[in-house]
């Protein structure tokens, strides 16, 4: 019992519910255009067709490709850092595109999507200029919310690419802060807050600003952030409670909790790459999946293409990610779009 009750002292230190909120919070920052393209795709949709299983549809094929390429952009920043290369190389991944052709060399416009609040960034001979003195700066902070409010304005209003400044902006905001997942939530506030206070908290900072300007926009956001992340952990926290407690002591518990870490991330699984993603045999990942069956962790589910395939999928798992984006939308009635 002793060795059961460490492990899971060790599987409670080690479960990092911050983690799961950086992946649940991806789906409203990699879209071109804020929430239009996650409005017809469900989280259970998403993770049957990461499950492998052979599920398609074009809606989810593409909102898969856009998470996977925000992911990858994120984790190139936070084993890169920002300079010149690595903004271009994220760039190109959110654009499939190539880096060498990432800055652009054309004037361009940029606007609201109603057409408000024109906004002509620089000419295309200062971005090189711009951006070697924004990595600069970059590089001698120290990361938390307020320098990366400024870094995120900043790239905005340099305007670098010739599409997903605000993408590109994102990811370096996610990578800044992706230990502090609850911070991170202050970008999500843009999604539905009034357009024209985002957009004049944008234009507080010009091409070469340094410091944070206090402004009631980013103050809400952090005050919005700070309750509504508190929320979505104690609900992380109890639904992970409710699932693991029922095993501590069983002899099998060091599997069965694996299994259930790895449906905070993938709470849709098909045995065959379930075994091969965990390392494990398939009679013995088999014999697993029945004792979360017999126990209401998981439900199978047969699919009707490919016929005879059959899936097995986390309710709580998927409820508890349905209040979360809830509560993320929650008395925020209007949102903007953002490139």
């Amino acid at each position: 019992m002793v060795l059961y009750f460490k492990f899971f002292i060790f599987y409670k230190m080690d479960f990092i519910k911050g983690d799961i909120l950086t992946r649940l919070f991806v789906r409203y920052l990699a879209g071109g255009s804020s929430l239009r393209q996650t409005r017809g795709v469900t989280r259970a949709q998403i993770a049957l067709f990461e499950s492998q299983a052979g599920f398609r549809n074009q809606a989810v094929l593409q909102q898969a490709h856009l998470n996977r390429a925000f992911n990858q952009a994120v984790s190139l920043f936070i084993n890169q850092g920002v300079s010149l290369s690595s903004l271009c190389r994220v760039n190109a991944i959110l654009l499939n595109g190539q880096p060498d052709d990432s800055i652009r060399k054309v004037e361009c416009k940029v606007s609201a999507p109603n057409g408000e609040r024109l906004y002509i960034p620089p000419s295309p001979d200062r971005l090189h200029d711009l951006i070697n003195e924004y990595v600069s700066d970059v590089k001698c902070q120290e990361s938390n919310l307020l320098t990366t409010i400024v870094n995120y304005s900043r790239l905005v209003n340099i305007h670098p690419f010739y599409d997903a400044n605000g993408r590109t902006a994102r990811a370096l905001a996610v990578a800044q802060l992706h230990k502090e997942p609850v911070l991170l939530l202050s970008f999500l506030y843009r999604l539905s807050a009034d357009k024209n206070d985002y957009f004049n908290a944008l234009h507080q900072y010009d091409l070469t600003s340094k410091e944070y300007v206090d402004c009631d926009y980013w103050t809400q956001a952090q005050t919005w952030a700070e309750a509504t992340g508190s929320q979505c952990l104690d609900l992380i926290e109890t639904t992970n409670r409710n699932l693991t407690t029922p095993f501590i002591l069983m002899p099998q518990a060091q599997s069965h909790l694996l299994v259930i870490r790895f449906l905070w991330f993938h709470p849709v699984v098909f045995l065959p790459s379930l075994a091969k993603k965990l390392n494990m045999r398939v009679d013995y990942i088999q014999s697993v999946i029945k004792s979360l069956c017999d126990n209401n962790v998981l439900v199978p589910r047969a699919m009707r293409y490919p016929e005879g395939t059959v899936v097995f999928e986390c309710p709580q798992i998927l409820s508890t990610f349905e209040k979360i984006d809830k509560l993320l939308k929650n008395n925020l009635p209007r949102r903007i779009n953002e490139d």
